[in-house]
């Protein structure tokens, strides 16, 4: 069971092919793992398909364009196309205008509620605490748009 809600509709993500791959194996965009996720996932491994080629997530099924450990993904691969940015101290809950779902729904009532309720749930002590032992979750994004700021 995860802890972050999904707002894409299901199936909507396998006619994308943005999130999931990188320009580089270290990419801010690289999923890092939460301390209680190393064991199951011994380490998120990217893989190259070719020496030209983009690296991707281990897990992701290029030919399906699914992801083949979905139901039990990290944590911030359910948070996406959510992202916790650093901002000096400051941290901020974002989203990624690079996804296609947060171009076109971003300006809808109901994805406004969705990021202001994500907002509330991401300050909830327990995830406060989860995001505190987990700094590492925490990036220097580009080109996100805040949503609002949560306390560390």
């Amino acid at each position: 069971m995860g802890l972050i809600a999904q707002c894409i509709p299901q199936g909507y993500c396998h006619t994308c092919t943005g999130c999931c791959r990188f320009a580089a194996a270290d990419s801010c965009w690289v999923p890092r793992l939460l301390e209680e996720e190393t064991k199951e996932f011994a380490g998120l491994r990217v893989v190259q398909d070719s020496p030209a080629a983009q690296f991707r997530c281990e897990f992701l099924d290029p030919g399906a364009n699914a992801c083949r450990v979905y139901d039990r993904r990290p944590f911030e691969c359910q948070l996406y196309p959510f992202v916790l940015c650093r901002r000096g101290t400051r941290t901020f809950v974002c989203a990624d205008p690079a996804c296609v779902f947060v171009r076109e729904n971003k300006h809808r009532p109901e994805f406004q509620a969705f990021a202001r309720q994500l907002l509330r749930h991401l300050s909830t002590p327990s995830l406060l605490d989860l995001i505190r032992r987990n700094p590492h979750l925490v990036q220097e994004y580009d080109g996100v748009e805040a949503i609002g700021e949560i306390e560390l």
